[in-house]
């Protein structure tokens, strides 16, 4: 599974909440979902939606934690929920992407990454989980286009390099691997 937390908290989320009590439980659930305490952070989220059940961050941060949870159907139902209502969160499409590669409709993964880098055209995680979308689809060529993405956005990404090196091995470009 990859993290999509780095840099959740962004300045269209704050400006999408409503009310200060609920700006500060919501960047409280965030905290406390980058430091792992999912359950105090469902929590958290939980009486946010229940004050304004159409708050999208909150959705979107309910949906991360299902799907890290394993819970894939329900974080794309939670995430689409929050998409109908703001359409433009790339974090929203990725961690949906992520959950539809998880259940097999690579399509519907595609669709949703593709978007994420239609809103945020250098995102990381968008790159990488589109990458690993097209090779689980069996389409390696185009999946080195986004893994050789991820490689100019960080240098060191241990999964792109890998993969990358495989795709250079199955195209008989043993030199290439071997970067």
């Amino acid at each position: 599974m990859v993290a999509v937390l780095p840099g959740i908290v962004s300045a269209g989320y704050r400006g999408l909440m409503r009310s200060h009590s609920m700006d500060g439980m919501l960047e409280e659930a965030i905290r406390l979902l980058n430091l792992g305490d999912l359950d105090l952070a469902e929590h958290l989220l939980r009486q946010i939606l229940r004050q304004d059940a159409r708050m999208a961050p909150a959705l979107t941060l309910s949906g991360v934690i299902a799907y890290m949870r394993g819970g894939s159907e329900a974080a794309i139902e939670l995430i689409n929920r929050a998409l109908a209502i703001n359409p433009d969160d790339p974090v929203a499409y990725v961690t949906c992407g992520q959950a539809y590669r998880a259940l097999g409709n690579l399509p519907a993964a595609e669709l949703n990454l593709r978007n994420a880098l239609r809103l945020e055209p250098g995102r990381y995680d968008a790159h990488l989980n589109l990458a690993l979308t097209l090779w689980s689809a069996g389409e390696h060529a185009r999946a080195a286009t986004y893994f050789k993405n991820v490689l100019l956005l960080e240098k060191q990404s241990f999964q792109a390099s890998f993969y990358l090196a495989q795709i250079h091995q199955e195209d008989g470009e043993f030199s290439k691997a071997e970067e």
